[in-house]
């Protein structure tokens, strides 16, 4: 019985692991994790992006935060350079953390910690000649507290 139910077990997890790695809308993603739980103004956060074709791709930040965060949006700086460090686009990028009239956390999460995904379709495109992608939290305080990480995610435009 006990052989039934751990071969019962590792077959759950293969076949949960086989549809999962089966996504091939995701052509890049990549997570930065802040130490103290809190942005500094100066601490950007960059992404290589070399390997791929950027051009059929639909950008996507993800942003970790908790409650202890103390507004209801984050404005960020959505930069992206070549490979001679030339900025082929800088966007200012306005996110919803939490609903302005609730108050109530926007995204995915349990708890006191949530996630959100905002596309930038709209507010900007991948060059093709993009390299790096560099993001500044951009509400001009010293420390954002209560956010996390934040991620970029490139999808295949299919």
């Amino acid at each position: 019985m006990n052989k039934d139910l751990i071969v019962g077990f590792l077959t759950i997890v293969v076949i949960g692991w086989v549809i999962s790695s089966c996504n091939t809308d995701r052509v890049f993603e990549d997570y930065r994790d802040f130490e103290d739980g809190s942005w500094k103004l100066e601490e950007k956060v960059s992404f290589k992006i070399r390997e791929i074709q950027p051009q059929s791709t639909i950008p996507v930040v993800s942003i970790r935060y908790t409650d202890t965060y103390e507004f209801h949006n984050l404005y960020i700086r959505f930069v992206q350079e070549d490979s001679t460090a030339s900025i082929l686009q800088d966007t200012l990028v306005n996110i919803a953390l939490f609903d302005s009239k609730t108050g109530r956390p926007i995204g995915k999460g349990f708890g006191n910690r949530h996630t959100v995904y905002d596309t930038l379709l709209g507010k900007g495109k991948i060059f093709p000649e993009t390299t790096q992608i560099t993001i500044w939290q951009y509400m001009r305080k010293e420390r954002l507290e209560g956010i996390e990480s934040v991620g970029i995610k490139l999808l295949g435009d299919n």
